[in-house]
């Protein structure tokens, strides 16, 4: 049997992010593609979400400190032998273990996946908080130009840090075309290292390419080199695909939003939603905007004393999503794409920050106020 090791710094939970559910995602493909499976995190989960977690995907579990080396090495020594790469869950998690790995276990292909370039987040970030704090009541739509074509700044701390990651791994998934572009051209990376990749766990036919090849980088050590074959099923959560795909435009109703709550370009595009749904409101008085997800801060907590506007917390399925119109993602900074977009048979008005680095969408922009 094959096998491979997933190291990540946070525990991920379902239905909480587009993270986590990039995280079950991988897992799901292993699973499909018969590896053996090993998951180092250095958060606890409770009893309950271990349970679950090793119910849904069969792996071993370790928890790690990444301060502890003599258990660091006693963990990564026990791999079993074979095991053929390490996925790092964001370059967090490579700062924690990839020295470890390198030290204990030489022969095993590190891969870094980025989830988003947070430097490139955070330079935007950067330049729509600054635009905005010269002008609290303009429109914040024409930020939208200066805050896409941003630079990231490479004398950062944060960059710094990323750039190192980067640098030390011998694979790297991106999933936004953008951002490969940026770890090519502006930070040269070697073309060869960087792979798009775009996986879903809830409509893996649609985004899940049929033949997958990684092939370890010559300049880390030539005499290694790994091919990976993954294979989809045809019927890949096709219960949910059909339900999606059988219920009718005209059979759904209202608008929703759905994040982490924790990540602020989420925060920010709830506040920018709140500012603007009163005009689709005015133009659709029975419309409803639903607002889902999970770590709500206490500015959110009045929010339903705005007409039409509903407050679900988490979304216990994600069939819900189908009997939706449309995901409204008024996203004023952020990097990597919209993880709740990517979903089929869903029409979404994104403000072009949401959808832009995504090669499989078919979707309307957010229109400015005129």
């Amino acid at each position: 049997m094959k096998k491979m090791v997933y190291l990540s710094n946070v525990w991920p939970r379902k239905s909480t992010s587009a993270a986590s559910d990039r995280v079950f995602s991988f897992m799901s493909m292993f699973r499909k593609n018969n590896y053996d499976m090993t998951f180092i995190c250095s958060a606890k989960p409770s009893p309950e979400q271990l349970k679950e977690f090793k119910s849904d995907h069969r792996p071993t579990v370790f928890n790690l400190d990444p301060n502890d080396p003599p258990e660091a090495g006693n963990i990564l020594k026990s791999l079993k032998k074979g095991t053929e790469f390490a996925i790092f869950d964001g370059f967090v998690a490579e700062e924690y273990f990839s020295h470890y790995m390198y030290r204990y276990q030489q022969n095993i292909m590190r891969v870094l996946d980025t989830q988003d370039i947070h430097s490139l987040r955070k330079a935007r970030q950067k330049v729509f908080e600054a635009l905005q704090s010269k002008n609290p009541e303009g429109d914040e739509f024409t930020y939208l130009p200066e805050v896409l074509n941003c630079e990231v700044d490479t004398r950062d701390p944060l960059c710094a840090r990323e750039l190192l990651s980067l640098y030390r791994s011998d694979l790297i998934f991106v999933c936004s075309d953008y951002e490969q572009m940026i770890l090519k051209k502006k930070f040269l990376i070697d073309s060869t290292k960087v792979q798009f990749f775009f996986v879903s766990k809830q409509f893996g036919d649609s985004k899940f390419p049929s033949i997958f090849e990684v092939r370890k980088a010559a300049d880390v050590n030539p005499t290694l080199e790994f091919d990976y074959k993954f294979k989809t099923d045809q019927n890949y959560d096709s219960e949910l695909d059909k339900t999606a795909s059988e219920q009718v435009f005209k059979e759904k109703e209202h608008f929703f939003f759905i994040g982490n709550y924790q990540h602020a370009p989420n925060r920010q595009a709830v506040k920018t939603l709140l500012k603007i749904w009163p005009r689709i409101r005015e133009r659709l008085p029975e419309a409803q905007l639903h607002i889902y997800g999970s770590d709500f801060p206490q500015a959110f907590a009045g929010i339903e004393s705005i007409p039409g506007v509903k407050k679900r917390n988490l979304m216990k399925s994600l069939e819900s999503i189908a009997r939706y119109r449309v995901l409204l993602a008024p996203l004023m900074f952020g990097a990597g794409a919209k993880g709740s977009a990517n979903k089929k048979d869903l029409r979404v008005l994104d403000s072009k920050c949401a959808l832009r680095d995504d090669p499989h969408r078919s979707r309307v922009s957010l229109p400015r106020k005129r």
